[in-house]
């Protein structure tokens, strides 16, 4: 089974932050989305040019490595339909290359009010650009719900078990420094049986992360995180479930991501100009331009 290493931030069914591997053969790395390594737990205090830097290593049980550098970008504000929005943009290089990838979402403000705001991510998606146009200027693309959880009212995560344990106080030593943290174990579990012809099988994925978090790294709260995630797999004849098979291990994964750096004053190369400042600044701007210049005496 050709499963390359899954790294999240959170759960599983964020699936929006550290990603896979490529696969052998695959000629460029995939473009990373980090709206989930965002901590959404607390009221944010970040303003637009502040940014933060991984380095994630890791491997799998098939040979697939992967070594590549994740920086979080606070890229802008908007005020979008009437609401408070701001601009994150990702950019994800590997290790050996020169020229990053990017993507940039809008994201809403409201997100921050949300306890389960790491199962409803894309609830609180707005916009993304990942394109420029012939002319320079961005290719905005609204994000929209798919029809279907239009309709389902199944609660996210329905089918998932999960659990958090704090395993205490621990110091993490890592480029930018030394820092002390909370240590945190999150496990997520998903199962899903699917029946073919004759048969029946039955795949289970479990993630094991261990999180140091620390408020002294900016934007995502946490120093490092490592994650091993296992998969099995059994199959059966229809109505023999009780003869099949013990669940066999067929992928396991393991990465490590750390904290490389962070600061503040990086500017976009996707948000349109006007955005790319707090709202405070963007009012004042606007003030500035209708402001009538004093007339000359004679």
């Amino acid at each position: 089974m050709r499963r390359a290493m899954t790294l999240l931030i959170l759960f599983t069914c964020a699936a929006m932050a550290f990603s896979a591997p490529p696969s052998r053969g695959a000629k460029a790395h995939p473009i990373m989305n980090a709206i989930g390594l965002i901590d959404y737990s607390t009221k944010p205090t970040f303003k637009p040019g502040d940014w933060v830097r991984y380095h994630v290593v890791g491997s799998n049980n098939e040979g697939d490595r992967d070594d590549y550098y994740v920086t979080v970008l606070i890229a802008g504000e908007e005020k979008f339909w009437g609401e408070d929005c701001f601009w994150i943009e990702t950019r994800t290089q590997a290790a050996g290359t020169t020229a990053p990838m990017a993507i940039v979402t809008l994201m809403s403000y409201s997100i921050f009010d949300d306890s389960l705001a790491q199962t409803r991510l894309k609830l609180y998606m707005r916009k993304e650009i990942t394109d420029v146009r012939e002319d320079g200027t961005p290719w905005q693309e609204l994000t929209k719900r798919p029809p279907l959880t239009m309709r389902n009212r199944k609660p996210p995560g329905e089918h998932s078990e999960w659990s958090v344990d704090t395993l205490g106080a621990d110091t993490v030593q890592v480029p930018r420094g030394l820092y002390r943290c909370t240590k945190l174990k999150l496990e997520e579990g998903v199962a899903r049986i699917a029946d073919m012809g004759d048969s029946s099988s039955r795949t289970e994925v479990r993630n094991t992360r261990t999180v140091y978090m620390t408020p002294g790294v900016p934007i995502t709260h946490f120093a490092r995180e490592r994650i091993e995630e296992t998969v099995r797999h059994k199959s059966w004849l229809v109505g023999h479930s009780q003869e099949g098979s013990e669940l066999k291990l067929v992928g396991l994964s393991a990465g490590d991501a750390r904290l490389q750096d962070f600061g503040t004053g990086l500017e976009s190369g996707l948000v349109p100009e006007q955005f790319r400042k707090s709202f405070r600044e963007q009012a004042a701007a606007e003030r500035a331009a209708v402001r009538p210049k004093p007339k000359r005496s004679s």
